[in-house]
């Protein structure tokens, strides 16, 4: 089975402070991460409820993939998230049911650009496409 990708994957400035590993942030977000830095950012998207033909999900999302990195599409990280290290809430509903829209904090950040992008796994460890690559400059 092939996920639809992900969409509207956008990060938001974080400034310095977080940990790594996970928990509960002092955002108010989940936190995620392993880097050695102090920036984080905090990661925003629409969780699939179809599959690349449009059919609508057989198999739950039952974690979500953060790979980032340095350069466009080239991603030296990458961390799993589990259902509890997300917090999604209901948007809306389509076709196939309800629209969860989730956040992450990705922390341990080096002040430098990162490029990040999203892919959802289902329980039988299906992979997504890429979503959208989200850039987050660094510190302003």
């Amino acid at each position: 089975m092939s996920i639809l990708a992900l969409a509207l994957l956008t990060a938001c400035g974080g400034g310095s402070g977080g940990g790594s590993g996970s928990g509960s942030g002092s955002s108010g977000f989940p936190d995620l991460g392993s880097g050695g830095g102090s920036e984080s950012v905090r990661l925003t998207w629409t969780a699939p409820t179809e599959q690349v033909d449009g059919a609508c999900l057989t198999e739950p999302v039952a974690e979500y993939r953060i790979s980032y990195g340095n350069s466009p599409g080239l991603y030296v990280r990458t961390e799993s998230a589990n259902l509890s290290q997300v917090d999604c809430a209901a948007v809306g509903r389509d076709h196939c049911g309800e629209v969860l829209e989730c956040s992450v904090q990705l922390t341990g950040l080096e002040p430098a650009p990162w490029y990040i992008a999203v892919q959802a796994v289902d329980g039988l460890g299906n992979a997504s496409e890429y979503s959208n690559e989200a850039l987050w400059p660094g510190p302003s």
